[in-house]
């Protein structure tokens, strides 16, 4: 039927948007798993009219300026001011990334609510939350405390994605570490003799290269 989008129908459909992000915020704050799959609806919205259409983008509007994301440092923040790994990380991989970082921990999600919903990462990214900078993850090879605490390549696989934004100018490669055979790391720039270089970082390389020449190729 066709419905009037009057004044008392416009104060309804808020009062449904509400009530339904109050409670997806105490689902979130809860441990009660029976509210999952409710609170997972939201990750996975299907419109089937004008009507739920306009509902989620009213829900979606106030879980971006609430704060309801809860960081690794346990502060609570909006959407807005949160980040998150890109997808080309594994879990495994971002959950290293975040232990040896702390710029990179104090402004993602908690590995708490990443585990309680499925594709929250993605809900964030609707409302509001950017992506990690790939600056951000460049200065993990630009610290030898933090590059020798990951593996060669997990070290290759960053190196690559970097290279691609942030790391394009020869003056920041100079600044970026890589890994040896020998199992120690040295500065890019100090490194003439590539057989030096951990084979592990350079099949890294290599395969990333080879998977981005498919893709183009398809």
């Amino acid at each position: 039927k066709h419905l009037i989008m009057d004044y008392l129908t416009q104060s309804a459909l808020e009062s449904v948007e509400r009530l339904f992000v109050s409670f997806f915020i105490r689902a979130i704050l809860s441990s009660d798993k029976k509210l999952m799959p409710i609170v997972s609806l939201v990750t996975s919205p299907i419109s089937l009219s004008e009507l739920t259409t306009e509902i989620e983008k009213g829900i979606f509007n106030r879980l971006r300026t609430a704060e309801w994301v809860e960081l690794h440092n346990g502060i609570y923040t909006t959407p807005e001011n949160t980040y998150v790994l890109p997808d080309w990380l594994s879990t495994e991989e971002q959950n290293i990334i975040t232990t040896i970082s702390s710029s990179v921990a104090n402004s993602t999600p908690s590995q708490k609510l990443l585990c309680k919903i499925e594709k929250i990462d993605k809900l964030l990214i609707k409302v509001g939350a950017k992506e990690v900078p790939l600056n951000t993850l460049a200065d993990v090879l630009k610290e030898i405390n933090s590059v020798n605490k990951i593996d060669a390549a997990l070290a290759g696989k960053l190196f690559v994605h970097c290279c691609r934004g942030c790391l394009s100018n020869q003056g920041t490669l100079e600044q970026i570490f890589i890994p040896l055979t020998n199992g120690s790391y040295d500065l890019l720039k100090n490194v003439s003799d590539p057989t030096l270089v951990n084979p592990e970082f350079l099949k890294a390389i290599n395969v990333l290269s080879i998977k981005e020449k498919n893709t183009l190729v398809e």
